[in-house]
């Protein structure tokens, strides 16, 4: 007996369909009812011991929520990137990113890389060298604290998670900031504070504001730190420096290559980078 062409297409229709609605039972059933696939640890990466516990109890926690009501979130198949990134960040604020990945049918890796601050925004917040302000846990003592006059910050938006960044000074000005604050530690004073006013100018000082540096942040860098170091080699300036009775009060890079500065006993003189010179301080450069 023959089968009719069409008939024969229709069974092979019906055959595949029932192979597929078995195929997708079995897989639901694997996945819904069996524990094949499902989360049982955590490798944790990049986190400090003392919160890995915590972190562990809190992805535990999302893994044991179902989604839309019947998906739940404890599978290797389909887990929640976005919350895994959420429950670490809430716990480490200092993270800078989460990466998530499956190791074996039962093991999420979740690598945790930490911000560095650059410097302190407050106590408990640091800024980072592309401006983030974020809060860190770890110890910022030894780190000089920013202030910018009416600095702005806008918020951004990264693998899900809110950031808070600087506005108006960028990533160059930064590390040229850092570096040039590290270079003043090492050779006249430790750099404990920054200012950065309305203007763009910026003052270097120490804890108890009694020593300062001064200069434009839109200047070239290195061309002031030349100056400053071509002025504190050279006398009368030099041995000021030297001498344990002299207290510098400040040193104004400002002015092309033009170094003025002031010591408490209130002596005024200004150094042209190359030779020495006395001069009366513009009236342009504020006597603090």
């Amino acid at each position: 007996m023959k089968i009719k062409r069409r008939t024969a297409v229709l069974l092979k229709v019906w055959l595949i369909g029932i192979l597929v609605v078995a195929l997708v039972g079995v897989c639901s059933y694997i996945y819904f009812k069996t524990p094949a696939l499902t989360i049982y640890s955590y490798k944790l990466e990049g986190v400090p011991d003392l919160y890995k516990d915590r972190i562990n109890t809190s992805l535990h926690a999302v893994e044991s929520q179902v989604r839309y009501g019947f998906l739940p979130s404890n599978r290797i198949v389909g887990y929640r990137a976005s919350a895994i990134r959420f429950a670490v960040v809430d716990i480490l604020p200092n993270t800078r990113t989460v990466d998530v990945f499956p190791v074996g049918l039962h093991t999420l890796r979740v690598n945790v890389t930490s911000y560095t601050p650059l410097f302190k925004f407050d106590e408990t917040r640091g800024i980072t060298k592309d401006g983030i302000i974020y809060t860190e846990f770890r110890d910022m003592s030894s780190l000089p604290i920013l202030f910018i006059a009416s600095s702005t910050t806008h918020e951004i938006l990264k693998d899900g998670i809110h950031y808070t960044q600087v506005d108006k000074i960028g990533e160059n000005e930064l590390s040229n900031l850092s570096e040039f604050a590290t270079k003043i530690s090492t050779i006249i004073f430790p750099v404990s504070k920054i200012y950065i006013d309305t203007h763009g100018d910026v003052t270097f000082s120490n804890k108890d504001d009694k020593n300062k540096i001064l200069f434009s942040i839109e200047t070239n860098f290195d061309k002031v730190w030349s100056n400053v170091l071509s002025a504190i080699d050279t006398d009368p300036l030099k041995s000021k420096l030297k001498d344990p009775k002299q207290e510098l009060d400040y040193l104004d890079a400002r002015f092309g290559n033009k170094v003025f500065y002031k010591f408490t006993n209130g002596s005024l003189e200004t150094i042209i980078k190359g030779h020495d010179a006395t001069s009366t301080l513009p009236t342009a450069v504020p006597q603090q």
